[in-house]
């Protein structure tokens, strides 16, 4: 892997800082497409996991074990994620490292190591979408008419079909380059089962934070899917940057509506 600084500290990328580019730039002016097909698909796929269910979940709690990939070896730990609806995430990870933790609160993040304590760009929030449960996912944004919403086709994925649909959010009124560049950091390719219609994959970019302009392929496996609280939910997710395997996390736990306090997730600046 490249010697640039990506960051994806157990799966959540934080992007890098767009807003100065190129205001010289005219607006895009660009309509969304939208294939009925993939639509349907994707409020298919919602249903099956749980969608209809998700005006009872308040907040979810998962502890599990993950490993990551660090430059010479792979070091294996806990990890516990909190999180209250889709703007509130807490993630701590304990490692022969230390303590890890990231706190995202709507469009701030804070990432608070045994050595550092930095706030994140604005921008991680933009393509975060607690990728740790598909339910919660940016699939939920169907009804954003800015939401391009295409059906790439059928195709083989470890023995099982699936559909392949690619969704990217669209900037009407912005300069024309930070808007081209924000689509593309929002494309993603979603891979749900054809009989299940669980999400079996989700691909996107994994941006430099030093010039959003520079990326990898960044995708999300999921399987051992199992329901908590009404929600399907997958107890094994692995992360793979530039295709090689980065992080894996298997859950022991999971539980809806704890009682978790919105003071845990309050990001200083």
């Amino acid at each position: 892997m490249p010697a640039v600084r990506f960051s994806l500290s157990v799966s959540i990328p934080f992007l890098f800082s767009i807003s100065l580019a190129a205001q010289q730039s005219p607006p895009a002016a660009t309509l969304a497409q939208r294939d009925p097909w993939a639509v349907t698909i994707v409020q298919r796929s919602l249903a099956a996991m749980g969608g209809a269910n998700l005006a009872q979940v308040v907040d979810l709690t998962m502890n599990g074990q993950v490993s990551r990939q660090k430059a010479t070896a792979t070091s294996s730990g806990t990890i516990q994620i909190k999180m209250i609806g889709r703007d509130m995430c807490k993630v701590q990870v304990q490692d022969e490292d230390g303590q890890t933790t990231q706190i995202l609160n709507g469009t701030r993040v804070r990432r608070i190591g045994p050595n550092d304590d930095q706030a994140m760009p604005m921008h991680a929030t933009l393509n975060h979408h607690l990728q740790y449960v598909p339910v919660l996912s940016n699939l939920l944004d169907i009804g954003d008419p800015n939401l391009t919403i295409l059906m790439v086709g059928e195709e083989s994925l470890d023995s099982k079909t699936v559909y392949h649909i690619h969704t990217e959010k669209l900037y009407p009124g912005k300069p024309a380059e930070p808007a081209g560049l924000l689509t593309n950091l929002t494309g993603t390719d979603y891979f749900i089962d054809t009989n299940t219609f669980f999400l079996e994959k989700r691909s996107q970019r994994l941006p430099n934070l030093q010039d959003a302009r520079d990326s990898l392929p960044m995708e999300f496996r999921y399987s051992d899917y199992r329901t908590v609280g009404g929600i399907v939910i997958p107890y094994a997710i692995s992360v793979y940057v530039n295709d090689q395997k980065n992080v894996e996390i298997h859950l022991s736990s999971a539980a809806t509506n704890t009682g978790l306090n919105p003071q845990e997730f309050e990001v200083r600046p």
